[in-house]
């Protein structure tokens, strides 16, 4: 990875302004503070890449993915301990969560609920994840 991109990437994560999982705003402030290196990286890649995913080099702790409930797709990335943890959901293994639906983040967990799932279909989402995981 461009260590400059890296630095950029771990500047914007240290301001706690944004859940680094919604690449939208980290793309509006690395643009807003000139960090156009990452702004590009994150405008090229199709597939809207993670900032966490790229500054960890995908380890395996971390899965992505979708879910249908009651026909909406809701996309989701987690981080997991391999044993529960105090930083997890309830003691569990996600310690990191972010689930959207319809481009709305409807659940956001960092070692804390940042956005709690105020919808049955998005604290079904969180259980499923909590079961699975």
């Amino acid at each position: 990875m461009d260590k400059k991109v890296k630095k950029q990437i771990l500047a914007i994560r240290d301001t706690g302004l944004t859940n680094m999982f919604d690449t939208k705003m980290v793309q509006f402030l690395a643009n807003e503070r000139g960090y156009y290196e990452l702004v590009i990286l994150l405008e090229r890649t199709q597939e809207r890449i993670c900032p966490v995913h790229y500054v960890r080099g995908g380890i395996v702790m971390w899965r992505t993915g979708a879910m249908l409930i009651h026909g909406k797709v809701y996309k989701f990335q987690v981080k997991i301990y391999k044993v529960g943890s105090k930083y997890g959901i309830d003691g569990g293994k996600i310690s990191k969560l972010w689930i959207s639906c319809e481009d709305m983040v409807v659940a956001s967990y960092e070692r804390r609920w940042d956005v709690k799932p105020a919808s049955e279909d998005a604290k079904l989402a969180v259980a499923i994840l909590n079961s699975q995981f």
